[in-house]
């Protein structure tokens, strides 16, 4: 990866979080503001950052095989993050519940909130779309082996799946198949889907940024103990080992590094939503995924770094 190109990107979001923030101290941050902003992320932006790449991609069968390659790559990361992610955890003796739960903040990354807009900056419409690809992918996971590591209460994985159907992989399947019909968009909707995909980078880091000051002023911001597992393999262990494997396999360099990027995403947002149905501990999801979020902006350049 294009090491001042990182830098760059990253530098701007890291401002843009703290825009944020300022705003939340000077202005009242509701709940239903912020479902609101994130409404508008995922179900207009990100499709439209999808929609945009698709618009934007030649068709061609490399294409094909590139989707095909990314999303198995998700899957199989995904899955491999969360069994190693779990061995450790049980190697330095957290209770087993807690093992679990560690487990799930430190495998999945945020490639959706995040990573697609972040792809999309840096790699331009086709990484963005390639990018959601992987997004898809690491929602099965989620849905599956992530619900069933936290599932502590009665519930059935089925149910819990159709969260998995959303305007983001809505959009990543008719995308799939305009591509395969060979649409040819006009330029209204060209134009439409570009101004909204632009939407979604600065939107996420704004969401991110009003998380911050309501947490600092209701006591709620407090670092838990085992912190440093989950920020240390979502932020250095796994992405480093899957520069490993990576080096190892016949790839093209896009794919490389759109995975390698995905990889070291902070921890996922959905994190919250998913511990506050299944545990007890929203709070250190919450906690867990703003710190890993402020972090990657030191991470994310400082591997971009020793990857070139």
């Amino acid at each position: 990866m294009e090491f001042q190109v990182i830098t760059s990107t990253i530098v701007v979001m890291g401002i843009i979080i703290f825009l944020g923030s300022m705003t939340a101290v000077k202005v009242p941050i509701t709940d239903s503001f912020k479902d609101g902003v994130m409404y508008i992320i995922l179900n207009i932006a990100v499709p439209a950052v999808i929609l945009d790449g698709v618009f934007n991609t030649d068709i061609s069968n490399d294409l094909f095989e590139a989707v095909f390659l990314i999303f198995s790559a998700a899957i199989l990361l995904c899955i491999s993050a969360l069994f190693f992610s779990r061995f450790f955890a049980m190697l330095f003796r957290f209770d087993n519940q807690d093992a679990k739960k560690l487990s799930v903040l430190a495998s999945f990354g945020n490639t959706g909130f995040i990573g697609i807009p972040l792809c999309a900056l840096i790699f331009g419409p086709t990484g963005g779309l390639l990018a959601a690809i992987f997004d898809a992918g690491l929602g099965v996971v989620i849905f599956s082996f992530g619900i069933v590591f936290l599932q502590s209460k009665k519930g059935r994985v089925i149910e819990n799946f159709r969260a998995f159907i959303n305007m983001p992989i809505i959009s990543v399947i008719v995308g799939l198949l305009l591509l395969g019909v060979g649409f040819d968009p006009p330029g209204f909707l060209r134009q439409l889907t570009e101004m909204l995909a632009a939407l979604s980078g600065p939107l996420a880091m704004l969401y991110v940024g009003l998380l911050i000051p309501p947490l600092l002023s209701n006591g709620r911001f407090k670092l838990y103990g085992a912190i440093w597992f989950p920020l240390v393999m979502r932020l250095a262990i796994i992405p480093i080992s899957t520069a490993v494997v990576l080096s190892f396999m016949p790839l093209s360099s896009l794919l490389d590094h759109i995975i390698l990027l995905q990889a070291s995403m902070p921890t996922f947002t959905l994190s919250v939503i998913l511990f506050s149905k299944y545990t007890d501990e929203s709070d250190k999801a919450i906690i867990t995924t703003i710190v890993s979020t402020i972090l990657s902006m030191f991470t994310i350049p400082l591997l971009s770094l020793l990857v070139s």
